[in-house]
């Protein structure tokens, strides 16, 4: 009978039970995803040209970080169920159900949803982590080979992550109201509201507030950044958020209270009252959400600007490709290409030398690019100062030249530049090496790709090719964009629905003032209205904290990624649209919940 009870009541909130299911299937779904990647070698040997163990790394900490929110995500989401829930558990113990039955029945609940929102999210990662992990690879260039989306131990340790988290919050549940009179559990809504008044420490801790912020956006903008200093910035920043949502914005609703235009105006003297006592409720929520909303869109832009290293890397090196064999596949290449240059030199072959004609690179100079000293101010922009350097085999570029045609030619045999006359005397089989630039890289990308690997001997290394670097750069890079834009994704999904059930919460409780304002006289589009003001102050203030965050933390990957403030509106309108979804989405489950004694 219990059992039956508690489905209907169940149902009754479905909507509210498909915010949390949702979020926790996108937790479960990304969490899989990662731990799939990092525990599939072969896919990784395969498709990752750098280090499996560093590429292992990149996804099993995106693994944590993705866990550490959801343990928070799960502690805001059980509170929110648990006061929904409260009154129904209270009814039960009345109607004549024992403690223990009801603590039983609230341990299998919780343990329940999780299990079965883990499962989706596993089965949901295993359809979709082939299909998503193809869209990706494909617009960095990378071919999936020996990748299976389903591997054991991710769904293992999915599994045991997730459970151990619910079994935790099962225990908490069935002591947390087991424990709590009957009495409290049906009129828990009616309780009161506590408001500090003491002005003094709201002002100190305004003051503490905005100058922990300021010291902390401080220590950002240094030149010389260490762990110290990254530390030291992120609890200033913490506890400053934390006292500026706990004094400064109190301070705010109390001035603008005494602005009688703006009080008197529409609602807004029942909304700022709403805020007014909600604030000191909301302060570590508001503080929590405006940091890990900097970390969701510092996650994604930080992802998004890795994609600058191909071509940035690409630019060290100055030609495509080097062809020295024709064949049938060569030629064919060649006439693909577009927007190709060719120079053409040619050599002879001796057993032990190579010559070249010096007068022929005075009339095409070979091109090398090299670091240009001057220009370069700091660590992080080395790689855009570059300079085109003319080599026609004078005597102070011989040692130059020579390494880049043994690089080119992939030969160990020693190169002599001689004068005409002298080299119309050599004896040796006449060669001759193309070497081949484009105007666009990108574009040509595969047949380039496809020409190098035709022309190398993979016994002797790599050519200094712009091909060859792009390739190796892309491997590197596409372990943190993908980690990135999914960790980003991830948590934003699970805070914005960590704040709309915090949100939520205090629903049941308003009925009872919007029913006042309806007998007052008040159309429903007022109220809905002032809903609309209260839910978008509660939700757009820990963002626009957040986004003063993102962009002063910024400053800290100015060493990892190439100007990490470029393109910067690109993430950011993506976030917000999908910010927006949840916003809209807390309006209309509010609504349904507060108004729905008035309709």
């Amino acid at each position: 009978m219990i059992w039956k009870l508690s489905l209907t009541g169940i149902k009754s909130r479905f909507k509210d039970y498909l915010v949390l299911f949702s979020g926790l299937v996108i937790s479960s779904t990304i969490f899989y995803m990662f731990l799939s990647l990092a525990l599939n070698p072969a896919f990784l040997r395969k498709n990752m040209s750098f280090s499996i163990s560093i590429t292992q790394y990149i996804f099993i900490f995106g693994a944590i970080l993705l866990g550490i929110i959801t343990v928070a995500y799960v502690n805001f989401a059980n509170n929110f169920l648990l006061s929904m829930r409260k009154k129904d558990y209270g009814t039960y113990l009345m109607l004549g159900a024992k403690s223990r039955k009801i603590g039983n029945l609230i341990f299998s609940e919780t343990l329940i949803t999780g299990f079965l929102s883990t499962i989706v999210g596993i089965l949901l990662g295993i359809l979709v982590s082939h299909v998503v992990t193809d869209m990706l690879l494909n617009l960095i260039q990378i071919k999936i080979s020996s990748y299976s989306s389903f591997v054991f131990n991710a769904v293992l340790y999915t599994v045991l992550f997730y459970i151990a988290i619910f079994f935790l919050a099962a225990i908490f549940n069935r002591i947390k109201l087991t424990k709590t009179p009957v009495i409290k559990l049906l009129k828990e809504e009616q309780s009161p509201v506590t408001i500090t008044k003491k002005k003094f420490l709201r002002i100190v801790f305004a003051i503490l507030g905005i100058g922990l912020l300021a010291t902390g956006y401080s220590l950002l903008l240094k030149k010389d950044i260490d762990l110290k200093i990254i530390v030291a910035s992120f609890f200033t920043i913490t506890f400053g958020s934390y006292f500026f949502f706990k004094a400064s914005l109190g301070m705010a609703i109390d001035f603008l209270r005494l602005r009688h235009q703006i009080l008197y105006k529409k609602l807004h003297s029942f909304t700022l009252g709403q805020l007014k006592f909600r604030i000191e409720e909301y302060t570590q929520i508001l503080a929590a959400i405006s940091i890990f909303f900097a970390l969701a869109l510092g996650a994604i832009t930080v992802g998004m600007r890795f994609e600058s290293y191909k071509n940035q890397y690409a630019s060290t090196t100055y030609y495509d490709a080097v062809v020295q064999k024709e064949t049938v596949k060569t030629t064919r290449l060649l006439k693909e290409i577009k927007g190709k240059t060719t120079t053409r030199y040619n050599f002879k072959e001796t057993s032990k030398v190579l010559y070249f004609n010096q007068s022929s690179f005075k009339k095409t100079p070979l091109v090398n690019l090299v670091f240009d000293e001057k220009a370069v101010s700091s660590q992080s922009d080395a790689i855009e100062h570059m300079k085109t350097v003319k080599l026609t085999a004078k005597k102070n570029e011989i040692a130059q030249m020579t390494q880049l045609l043994q690089e080119f030619l992939q030969t160990d045999k020693k190169i002599q530049f001689v004068s005409n006359s002298e080299y119309q005397k050599l004896t040796g089989k006449v060669k001759q090496v193309q070497l081949i630039r484009t105007k666009d890289m990108r574009a040509n990308y595969s047949n380039l790709k496809e020409l190098n690997e035709e022309q190398t001997d993979s016994s002797q290394g790599l050519a200094p090719l712009r091909p060859v670097a792009y390739q190796m750069v892309i491997g590197l890079v596409s372990g943190f964009e993908f980690m990135g834009f999914f960790l980003g994704v991830a948590f934003l999904a699970m805070l914005a629905s960590t704040l709309m059930f915090k949100v939520l919460t205090g629903a049941k409780k308003d009925q009872i003032r919007y029913q006042m304002l309806s007998k007052l006289g008040f159309r429903d589009k007022q109220i809905k209205g002032a809903i609309n003001q209260e839910v978008g102050i509660l939700f757009f203030l820990p963002a626009v904290l957040g986004l003063c965050h993102v962009l002063f933390g910024l400053k800290l990957f100015e060493r990892i990624v190439i100007k990490p403030y470029q393109d910067f509106w690109i993430p950011f309108t993506i976030f917000l649209l999908l910010y927006l979804i949840y916003y809209f989405a807390t309006i209309k489950l509010y609504q349904s919940i507060a108004l729905k004694k008035v309709k």
